[in-house]
């Protein structure tokens, strides 16, 4: 039983305030049929939807046995799901085949079971719509307008079928033709303006009749969530295909901005280093000072090797120009010193003179080459020496047969594949016993300061002071060296000097080149006021030169003091640190690894204000495609799908299950829309990092890591969620009555 006291119903209009039911109190029955005319706007339609629970009043009491699960709705226009079977559409919420085959013979549907929906005619539908609402388990079915737009054989039909199922369940029907539905009706209630102006008692005698539904929990399976959203994605097709272009380029667009704005030197360096084949990392360092350029490399000396062990690095001293195996000029190999117990990887042979297979192969074709004389020269920075000795031991390289014939025959090839051969293929390994022994004796060319005019630091850098250990050579002036900082110069030296006519022992004192302003720039060059400050000229010898005769311990002392200061700088072995900890460390102490993939990273620092003021034009850009693209990722869809969305939830159905099938849907499009962005990310982003370095790079500074293509993804999901959400909540926030009238679908 339903009892109305009451029940008022007020819009809020663009008008004012809209009086839609004025105090009607009305006491509905169990069983039976009622019957609700009145004009347009007399309302019908409002009262109906307060008596589904759809609406509600705005004052008054409603008194009801049933709860709204046990109600029934059936519209003028049938809203059903048109590419789903009869059968389909019932068993949607859960009806079991053998309810489903009870109420379709109850509304003479039994041969239609498995035609689509959108095949009936317009009175099949309705005679549909109405077994839908039996098999809810309902025990009052009202109806708005049903056979609106029936003929008169269609609507005769219908009122047979709710005359039938009003002698058990209580019916309430609303229309505007008072002539047929009267005859059927039991009850009829009349509707002015909103009041109730007429009612009439017909009489009804009560059948009792056995329920032919079972109670059941409607439901929206999974297994229909999904069956719905691949019905969606098929028969959405221009619309989902819109969608998911806007997928792709909103995804690559995003992975290309995070690449950018993301960029982290470190993570690039580690790339750039941990792909190369290369194991062994040449570094130099820059520092700046405001009295020379900027970035001054910094690259050989005490100073950084004693700053690279100090960083718990072992770094090997290496030279490259100036070094000639067997004559041969084609390619310069890279001479490494490493200790006399230094552990080879694959070593074939023993320590000594240690050479590639690349080197043996290109160099030598004797089957025995461990009997082999090898004939190497090389200048230092500080000197020079030569190597006659036979071959220890071979390292493999890996090298492809390709190279060798590349190196062999093509030198531009040679000069294009520079680090390969450099720093892996041509490396000659030389105990640093042999190599000590190989310069040993030969002159020390030292500059950045001198004893002799002007006394400056500095004042020459071009001009060398090269120290040679006296052996008696004949003396114009003087007498020969008696003590450990005795000095012999040249003539020309000794005239550059303040002397008088007679020959008198000089003092020449050496300036401390660090108390220079610029001592930034004598990095790189031996202090010799490390180990003295002065030195006495005891003799001259003729002769036009900047040699320096010195005695054996002053040599010795030089040798030793100045053995860092010999090389073009360090080389680090990869194998041998931690990367990631000490490219940390590098960045923080202003060391740059000379690798070429290296430098397109540096490259791209020095340029990375340019590329972010691009983003003013870039940014904008991808902001509008964002926004189309959460309105094409699920708002349109949402508002397209909105009938079949109320619908759901008319019918109790979760909201969660209702948004499931537009999630699937999309998540679909999106993980094909990733899997094609991330190859034209990974295009476009190459090409962008051509443009920054201006050259054909190296190495491809700007890359997409897990991290950024995973944040993509899920930021995009973010939207699609935020694009099906915000229609879908105001779609279930309409009161169901009035929202199925505004479905102009």
């Amino acid at each position: 039983m339903i009892q109305l006291s009451n029940i008022n119903k007020i819009y809020k209009t663009k008008n004012g305030l809209l009086k839609a039911l004025d105090d009607i109190s009305f006491d509905f029955s169990k069983q039976g049929f009622y019957f609700i005319y009145g004009e347009s706007g007399s309302g019908k339609s409002t009262l109906l939807n307060i008596l589904a629970g759809y609406e509600h009043p705005s004052n008054g009491t409603i008194h009801s046995s049933y709860s709204l699960e046990e109600i029934g709705v059936v519209f003028q226009d049938s809203y059903l799901f048109e590419e789903f079977t009869v059968k389909e559409n019932l068993s949607i919420f859960g009806s079991k085949d053998f309810e489903i085959e009870d109420v379709l013979m109850q509304v003479d549907l039994s041969d239609k079971v498995d035609e689509k929906t959108k095949t009936l005619s317009g009175g099949e539908k309705q005679r549909l719509c109405i077994a839908r609402a039996i098999l809810k388990n309902i025990k009052v079915l009202l109806l708005d307008e049903p056979t609106g737009n029936l003929d008169q054989k269609n609507a005769v039909l219908i009122l047979d079928i709710l005359k039938e199922l009003s002698k058990s369940i209580l019916v309430i029907m609303v229309s505007h033709d008072y002539a047929l539905v009267s005859t059927y009706a039991n009850y009829e209630i009349h509707l002015e303006n909103g009041k109730l102006v007429h009612e009439k008692n017909k009489g009804f005698n009560a059948e009792t009749k056995t329920d032919f539904t079972k109670q059941k929990k409607i439901s929206f399976s999974f297994g229909w969530q999904l069956k719905y959203a691949l019905g969606i994605l098929k028969h959405k097709v221009s619309l989902n295909i819109v969608s998911f272009i806007l997928s792709i380029l909103t995804l690559t667009s995003f992975m290309v901005i995070f690449s950018l704005v993301h960029f982290d030197k470190h993570d690039r360096l580690y790339d750039a280093i941990h792909e190369t084949e290369i194991n062994f990392l040449p570094l130099y360092k820059e520092e700046y000072s405001p009295y020379i350029d900027e970035n001054r490399k910094l690259w050989s000396g005490s100073f950084i090797k004693n700053e690279l062990e100090a960083g718990n690095s072992k770094p090997l001293p290496y030279l490259q120009s100036k070094v000639t195996l067997e004559e041969d000029l084609r390619i310069h190999p890279s001479i490494l010193v490493v200790p006399d117990d230094y552990s080879f990887v694959s070593l074939c042979g023993s320590g000594g003179i240690v050479i590639t297979d690349f080197l043996k192969e290109y160099y030598y074709e004797a089957a025995d080459l461990f009997h082999q004389d090898m004939h190497l020269s090389f200048q230092t920075e500080l000197t020079y020496g030569s190597i006659n000795h036979k071959i220890t031991g071979i390292v493999p390289t890996e090298y492809e047969k390709e190279d060798l014939l590349a190196f062999q025959h093509n030198p531009e090839y040679i000069q294009q594949n520079f680090e390969k051969l450099a720093y892996k293929y041509a490396m000659i390994y030389i105990s640093e016993s042999i190599f000590w022994d190989a310069i040993y004796g030969n002159p020390l060319s030292l500059s950045g300061t001198s004893f002799y005019y002007p006394y400056s630091i500095g004042y020459n850098l071009n001009i060398k002071n090269n120290f040679k250990i006296y052996a008696d050579e004949p003396l114009i002036l003087g007498s020969k060296i008696q003590n450990k900082y005795d000095v012999i110069v040249s003539s020309k030296i000794y005239n550059s000097m303040q002397h008088t006519e007679e020959f008198m022992v000089q003092t020449g004192k050496f300036c401390d080149i660090y108390n220079s302003p610029n001592a930034n720039l004598y990095q790189q060059y031996f202090n010799i006021t490390h180990l003295t400050e002065e030195v006495s000229v005891l003799g001259v010898y003729e002769k036009d030169s900047n040699d320096i005769f010195i005695s054996t311990e002053f040599y010795n002392e030089l040798f030793e003091a100045t053995k860092d200061y010999q090389f073009q700088g360090f080389l680090l072995e990869k194998s041998e640190i931690n990367l990631k900890k000490f490219i940390s460390w590098t960045l923080e102490n202003h060391y740059y690894f000379s690798l070429e993939n290296c430098m397109d990273v540096y490259s791209y620092t020095n340029q990375k204000s340019s590329i972010i003021s691009a983003f003013s034009i870039i940014f904008p850009a991808t902001l509008c495609m964002t926004l189309l693209f959460i309105l094409y990722s699920g708002y349109n869809l949402m508002k397209f799908q909105q009938k079949e969305i109320i619908l759901l939830k008319s019918y109790g159905v979760k909201k969660h299950k209702i948004i499931t099938p537009f999630l699937m849907v999309e998540l679909l499009k999106n993980i094909v829309a990733f899997i094609i962005a991330i190859g034209f990310s990974s295009l476009l982003i190459k090409q962008i990092s051509q443009i920054i370095i201006v050259k054909d790079t190296a190495f491809q500074i700007l890359q997409i890591g897990f991290s950024t293509y995973w944040g993509t993804f899920a930021l995009v999901i973010a939207l699609v969620n935020l694009g099906i959400l915000l229609p879908f909540i105001s779609i279930v926030r309409k009161e169901i009555g009035i929202a199925f009238k505004n479905c102009n679908l």
